[in-house]
């Protein structure tokens, strides 16, 4: 387990949405790191963006993912990222619009490092609008493949 020298007395919270089979084991680490309060376990939330509109970074330290429609959202709001190396992550994946990690928690440590040492770029470019007209195309273009 990585030191947690990270982070600065008073200033650092995690936020962790979603919910999952491990989240027992996760509210007993918290208690046992004496990080109440400090890692939040939100579950699942109707309205992501308002959690994270209040979030410097987002992090997504999955181990598998399909299309991870919560790298989407964190890109419209212009959020600097941090993702593991999922199977895949290249499909998901844009110039400069985020910062691959490994799987573990030394990955995930390494990542808040290089994000607060300024490493994790935000310089790209995400039109939604643009992303959603072609997810569209692709939405009807599979549909005329089943249709056929």
């Amino acid at each position: 387990m990585p030191s947690l020298g990270l982070w600065q007395k008073g200033k650092t919270f995690i936020y962790i949405l979603g919910d999952g089979p491990l989240k027992g084991k996760l509210s007993k680490l918290i208690r046992e790191l004496g990080l109440d309060g400090r890692v939040i376990l939100a579950g699942n939330v109707k309205n992501p963006f308002a959690v994270m509109k209040h979030c410097d970074c987002f992090v997504l330290p999955s181990l598998h993912e399909g299309q991870p429609m919560v790298i989407h959202e964190a890109r419209a709001m212009h959020m600097p990222i941090i993702l593991s190396d999922f199977d895949s992550v290249s499909g998901v994946s844009i110039e400069n619009g985020q910062y691959l990690i490994g799987k573990d928690a030394d990955d995930i440590y390494g990542g808040l490092k290089a994000y607060i040492g300024g490493k994790v770029l935000t310089d790209y470019v995400f039109d939604v609008s643009r992303y959603n007209r072609e997810a569209y195309k692709e939405f009807l273009s599979a549909l005329g493949g089943l249709m056929r």
